[in-house]
């Protein structure tokens, strides 16, 4: 059985809520591959997620779609003028040597559908660049990588 890390819970590409004032968006840090969230079984209320890791990422950051309306204009709350989608930053998850792929468990606080993402965060001169958001596969469509000697151990053939 493959260790699971359990993300700690931080507080359509929409606006991107970034991280800090010390956090830089860096499109040259190549953004996690194979990213699949797989929905809550029954009640429970947390999503799997998988991805393969970043070679010098010291952790990652898991991102939740969500639909605001309200945003920030010059440091003032403005009420928009209709709903529109957003990426906030929702959990983090520290790299843990070996782990390929990275597997976490995100505590949702709802059962609310919803859209994820993942970002590798790398430290340069002192501050928090991540990559590009790596939206997740829907998990009903997305499709595993088999070897062909896996595709018929698991037919039974």
């Amino acid at each position: 059985m493959k260790p699971f890390l359990l993300a700690a819970l931080l507080g359509t590409m929409g606006t991107v809520i970034p991280l800090s004032a010390q956090s830089v968006l860096d499109e040259t840090i190549p953004v996690p591959g194979s990213v699949i969230a797989s929905p809550p079984a029954d009640n429970a209320q947390t999503w799997l997620m998988r991805w393969t890791p970043v070679e010098g990422a010291k952790s990652y950051r898991i991102w939740r779609e969500v639909v605001v309306d309200h945003a920030l204009d010059q440091g003032e709350l403005v009420e928009l003028g209709q709903p529109e989608s957003a990426w906030i930053p929702w959990a983090k998850v520290d790299v843990l040597p070996g782990m390929d792929p990275v597997q976490a468990k995100i505590g949702a606080l709802d059962r609310i559908n919803t859209r994820w993402a993942v970002s590798a965060v790398v430290e340069k001169d002192g501050a928090e660049h991540y990559s590009p958001l790596a939206i997740a596969a829907d998990p009903a469509t997305a499709v595993e990588v088999l070897g062909w000697g896996e595709v018929k151990a698991r037919s039974g053939q």
